[in-house]
């Protein structure tokens, strides 16, 4: 099913009007008939396409699947648990291998707010936390960039207390990021995900957040001088 789910998005791409329109209408005539394996090609086109282009419309398509939508119901709840947990482990995987930014951008999007959905259904991804922590230290500065990039997402999106626990290890990770030594995108990153962070900080009227708000704010200070090294 993955060769024919491949063509569909490649004929989503395709200038001809109604090519593509033939194309949505398959597309959505296979999500009716088996969400399942729908789901699953969709997965196996955005790991397995040498067509940049095809894998970020396979993950746009992924997204727009699984996310509560107003025009387009979640195809979520309709997969079984095992394949529920396929698509986290196969999104895990493919986070670590894609090469391509546009590609790694749209993974982050679809990652970040999966993650946030299921939260709201009290379901949490954990998987995807402790994963994020590893990947922010990997010898790969591309990995480096876009787990920042995910934890600059989630900030906003999950709620406060989910961080909480871990505030002491956070704030570690985005310091050692804003002083990275190899890439400035992965500074430029860590810095994102501070102001993601420093953003929640505020709407919490805690002390032992404004403390670290003060911590953050002296890091940066320190920083800047060493951001364009």
């Amino acid at each position: 099913m993955a060769n024919e789910t491949e063509q569909l998005l490649a004929r989503l791409l395709s200038d001809n009007n109604e090519l593509r329109k033939q194309s949505e209408e398959a597309l959505q005539a296979s999500k009716q008939r088996d969400p399942n394996s729908t789901v699953l090609s969709l997965l196996q086109c955005l790991g397995s396409a040498a067509q940049p282009e095809i894998r970020q419309m396979a993950c746009s398509t992924l997204h727009s699947s699984l996310m509560p939508l107003k025009t387009e119901n979640t195809l979520w709840p309709l997969m079984t648990p095992e394949n529920q947990q396929a698509i986290k482990t196969g999104l895990i995987t493919l986070l670590q291998r894609e090469r391509d930014t546009k590609v790694l951008r749209k993974l982050c999007d679809t990652m970040s707010d999966l993650c946030a959905y299921l939260n709201d259904l009290k379901t949490p991804w954990n998987e995807l936390l402790g994963m994020i922590f590893n990947m922010t230290s990997a010898e790969d500065p591309l990995h480096r960039e876009f787990s920042l990039n995910i934890f600059s997402q989630l900030a906003i999106l999950l709620p406060t207390d989910i961080f909480r626990p871990h505030f002491l290890v956070v704030k570690g990770i985005l310091q050692k990021g804003l002083m990275d030594p190899q890439a400035l995108k992965v500074r430029l990153s860590a810095l994102n995900a501070t102001a993601s962070f420093l953003q929640i900080m505020e709407q919490v009227r805690h002390s032992s957040f404004f403390y670290h708000f003060k911590l953050f704010v002296s890091s940066i200070s320190k920083f800047q001088n060493s951001f364009f090294f």
